[in-house]
């Protein structure tokens, strides 16, 4: 989930290279409505600034709707900013962009 479009795309195309499955989603309302119709998710790769619902607001609803799916934030911020800005909650783990394949994947494979 990322507002970037681009970005967005080259994460989708990068992950389907080591075959994952990706869904994609440009803001936080979308994501959740993803994840309603989707139930097999098992990770969300998630933006913090987003229009329409922020990566903030859909981190909090996803804690408390799906507690079991993965969360790793994709972020220009530090792993400190990203956790004063999630509060007491922590993600399953932060990527900082730029990122490669191999964060990507691997910040993905120790959340799940």
């Amino acid at each position: 989930m990322d507002d970037d479009d681009a970005l967005r795309a080259l994460a989708a195309l990068m992950l389907r290279s080591r075959g994952w499955k990706t869904f994609l989603a440009c803001n936080g309302l979308e994501a959740l409505q993803t994840l309603e119709r989707s139930p097999h998710i098992d990770a969300v790769l998630l933006d913090l600034r987003m229009p329409v619902m922020s990566g903030e607001e859909a981190f909090r609803v996803m804690r408390e709707t799906w507690p079991d799916i993965a969360v790793v934030v994709t972020s220009g911020l530090s792993l400190e900013e990203v956790t004063a800005h999630l509060g007491n909650s922590r993600p399953d783990g932060v990527v900082q962009k730029p990122f490669s394949l191999d964060n990507l994947t691997g910040a993905l494979l120790r959340a799940l």
